[in-house]
């Protein structure tokens, strides 16, 4: 993606960030329709004294796949922060 970015405005460095925040957006979503998979992604929460706590994102993929590595990567990256959730 950089390179193509370099190639189409090598010589204006200054639209460099717009154009590769453009692919990096439309170009991601393009790929995603064309593969049929605009809604590839749920967000995780967890529920807690009528609160919900968003924990990250995981694939339908990954957690067909491995829910207890999914499972292991939320807590990792919120037990700090939330203990009262993964106790």
């Amino acid at each position: 993606m950089i390179e193509q970015v370099a190639a189409e405005c090598g010589d204006h460095p200054d639209l460099w960030p717009k154009r590769l925040a453009h692919q990096f957006v439309l170009g991601g979503l393009e790929d995603r329709a064309a593969a049929r998979r605009m809604t590839g992604d749920w967000i995780i929460f967890a529920t807690h004294e009528g609160r919900n706590f968003y924990l990250g994102l995981g694939t339908h993929d990954e957690a067909a796949r491995d829910p207890d590595a999914l499972y292991q990567r939320l807590r990792l990256g919120g037990e700090w922060d939330f203990p009262f959730l993964f106790g």
